[in-house]
């Protein structure tokens, strides 16, 4: 089980040496994707097919970076990948586009994920692409700025809280493309 330090710690520092008296690293827990996105279910468009959800991978482990400051990194359940795959399924869903029986799936490839949470604005950068069957790579990145913390423990929590609004601007991108048949 992951540590997650008490809210009440004061500095990065408060949490590195509470972390180390444990004998375990801080995680910051992204919130899970449906609570933090505020959009009503729509019904598909008319003439598009519905999609299931495949698989998402990481191109590579190194242009991950979701350490946040010193204090620990951002974690996701039950991994990125999986969080990814499970925030585009709730996304197909709010847009009426989802069907677990559809032939066609939708998947992708993690390409880059930063996150920096210097002053006055932290900032999530995100690059992926998306494939449906029978249809073209669709890539994206974005860069989604928010305001920071100067106390480590509250910047690494805005962090985590922001991660989902990032995810979703990304995918609303890669979406609205042609090319994925979605829009």
């Amino acid at each position: 089980m992951p540590c997650i330090p008490h809210p009440r710690a004061i500095t990065a520092a408060g949490v590195a040496i509470a972390a180390l008296a444990s004998g375990c690293a801080p995680m910051y827990p992204a919130p899970p994707y449906d609570a933090m996105v505020a959009r009503p279910a729509a019904a598909a468009p008319a003439g598009i097919g519905r999609v299931t959800v495949g698989a998402f991978t990481l191109r590579d482990a190194r242009a991950i970076d979701t350490q946040c400051r010193a204090a620990g990194p951002i974690a996701f359940d039950p991994s990125l990948e999986g969080y990814v795959r499970d925030a585009v399924r709730t996304e197909l869903q709010l847009r009426g586009l989802f069907d677990a029986a559809a032939p066609a799936a939708l998947g992708g490839r993690i390409d880059a994920v930063a996150l920096s949470t210097t002053l006055p604005a932290s900032s999530w950068k995100l690059s992926m692409a998306f494939t449906r069957a029978g249809q073209a790579e669709v890539s994206r990145s974005v860069a989604v700025t928010f305001a920071s913390s100067l106390n480590g423990y509250q910047a690494c929590v805005d962090a985590a809280r922001a991660f989902p609004l990032a995810l979703q601007r990304l995918m609303d991108e890669a979406f609205a493309d042609p090319g994925l048949g979605l829009a």
